[in-house]
């Protein structure tokens, strides 16, 4: 793995999620662009490899938000295995499956942290576990919309910074 352009692509994911994210935020949620990312490379990498840049990216967007430093960093690094480990059975390739893939995996990752942030905040009193699964559900499919168009985009921008692609379907 080239370390230096993964630094690049996460330098510039994160730029560009802090400065337009919440720009484009909608009911108070804004797309993840690093997540995205982390299920590239889960998609496109080798399991070791994308779970370590999932890490990278998820630790980016931790560094990025105001939470806690940590729950981003492990869901988008478990993203990026599962999405790994679903390639096989994906046309990774298909607006839809990445669509899909994108929505589902960011589901469970963003539940994953708000309720942890929910918990760290307020303990177990005064929060809802309905609020952080809407909230997760609107970052979760706001940030899917996106996925197809950060697909086509880094499968052109990754070998440009030496990020070898893997095959993109085992067989």
């Amino acid at each position: 793995m080239h370390w230096v352009g993964l630094g690049i692509i996460t330098v510039v994911l994160a730029a560009a999620q802090t400065s337009i994210g919440s720009w484009i935020a909608v009911q108070g949620a804004a797309p993840s662009f690093l997540f995205i990312a982390a299920v590239i490379y889960g998609f496109r990498w080798t399991r070791n490899e994308a779970g370590i840049a999932g890490w990278v990216l998820g630790m980016a967007a931790d560094m990025t938000s105001a939470n806690s430093i940590g729950p981003q960093a492990l869901g988008f690094a478990l993203s990026a295995v599962a999405a790994n480990r679903l390639r096989s059975v994906l046309m990774v390739d298909n607006p839809i499956a990445q669509l899909a893939t994108v929505g589902l995996l960011g589901w469970l990752t963003f539940a994953g942290m708000l309720v942890y942030e929910a918990l760290l905040k307020t303990g177990w009193n005064g929060w809802s576990i309905g609020t952080c699964l809407r909230r997760a559900a609107w970052m979760a499919g706001y940030t899917a919309l996106l996925a197809p168009y950060l697909f086509w985009l880094m499968d052109r921008i990754l070998p440009a910074f030496g990020l070898h692609l893997e095959s993109k379907r085992r067989s």
